[in-house]
């Protein structure tokens, strides 16, 4: 009998725990705005539903984010080295959202040489980004939009990650998996070394050389005459020019 009520008391503290854990914010629908200060940063890394605007200018200006108001004191906006983070902090007993999530941010900055956006994150430039180098790692639904200006791009999307882009590259090197998608039939890069695996798709403009490998229903489809180094599609892959 003891064990039986023992067992029925961990069963009880178990379902207690679990229902705090599965408890729902309902969002409220006005919003409140904070503002952070930082410099010395060179790259990016936003995540957890931010939609992040990004400008380029001569000089940096303050953060703004704008968030439900019941939202706004998990904001966290931090730097560690010369990495920007947007963050929400954890909720204890909180694990889902009731409404429109608000998570609109906005900075301007003089460059950027890497950006990581994961976990439904969007970024969006709104001008050109202009620079020798940039590295963008995208996954877990995250969505990138902008124009580029860029002498060597290194491009890691997975998970269902969509980047849709435009401008010039003169060097590029693109890897895809797991139904990434990449969006750049306005993007004109001179040389193209690109592996596509897993559902991924990408649609691009090359115009002096492309190194291409395309497996697990991949497809790439790609504008322009460049001299091909290398063009392998295999299993149910397809690598063609449009």
């Amino acid at each position: 009998m003891k064990l039986s009520n023992f067992s029925l008391f961990i069963c009880a503290l178990l379902f207690s725990f679990n229902t705090q854990a599965q408890k729902i914010t309902n969002l409220s629908r006005s919003t409140s705005t904070k503002t952070f200060e930082f410099d010395n940063y060179d790259a990016i890394d936003v995540s957890d539903d931010f939609k992040l605007t990004v400008s380029f200018s001569s000089k940096n200006s303050p953060i703004t984010v704008e968030a439900n108001d019941n939202i706004i004191q998990y904001v966290d906006v931090y730097k560690e080295g010369s990495t920007l983070y947007f963050r929400l902090k954890k909720r204890l007993g909180y694990t889902s959202w009731r409404g429109n999530l608000i998570l609109r941010a906005s900075l301007t900055t003089t460059n950027i040489d890497a950006f990581y956006v994961s976990s439904d994150a969007t970024v969006e430039l709104t001008n050109t980004l202009s620079n020798s180098n940039l590295s963008l790692n995208i996954k877990g639904d995250g969505v990138f939009n902008g124009k580029l200006n860029v002498d060597n791009f290194e491009l890691n999307a997975k998970s269902d990650a969509q980047v849709n882009i435009l401008g010039k590259v003169a060097t590029m090197k693109a890897y895809l998996s797991s139904d990434a998608q990449l969006k750049a039939r306005d993007l004109v890069v001179n040389d193209l070394e690109i592996e596509l695996k897993s559902d991924s798709q990408a649609r691009i403009q090359v115009r002096n050389t492309i190194d291409a490998y395309a497996t697990s229903d991949a497809s790439l489809r790609y504008l322009g005459n460049p001299k091909v180094l290398r063009s392998k599609a295999t299993g149910d892959a397809h690598i063609r020019s449009m």
